[in-house]
């Protein structure tokens, strides 16, 4: 039940543009492992501040910028409460699925043959051939 969550946001420098812009990625690490993710924004290189891992200054622009990153770290953080909450592990693969939002879905046994069936339904014609009365 012990996991340590940390979040950064970076600016990668590599990929800047002729404008002096870089994009801002998130990096969230889970016992270790880290899952790295552009937020799908660029800024100035000259306003970011990789110390603080926000935007530097008080004017309404870098408000903003900042309090969406905050956003994105509340989601972090209510994405972990929720695993804890339904008495999940807090885990890099369980996070990751949630982050995704991938969903693993629970076949219960009947779903299991009513899809069989369809499959084979399909097929009759093809590779089965329709059973008969004379036949049972």
């Amino acid at each position: 039940m012990d996991h340590k969550i940390s979040i950064l946001f970076y600016s990668r420098t590599a990929k800047k543009t002729k404008e002096n812009f870089v994009p801002i990625y998130l990096r969230s690490t889970i016992d270790g492992s880290r899952i790295d993710q552009s937020i799908n924004r660029t800024i100035e290189l000259s306003k970011w501040s990789n110390k603080a891992g926000k935007m530097k200054g008080t004017h309404a622009e870098a408000k903003a910028f900042n309090c969406f990153l905050d956003a994105i770290k509340n989601k972090v953080h209510t994405i972990e409460r929720k695993l804890v909450q339904d008495g999940k592990v807090v885990s890099y693969e369980s996070f990751k699925e949630k982050w995704f939002g991938v969903e693993v879905k629970q076949y219960m046994i009947l779903e299991t043959f009513h899809k069989h069936n369809e499959q084979v339904a399909q097929l009759v014609g093809k590779d089965f051939s329709a059973v008969t009365p004379s036949t049972l």
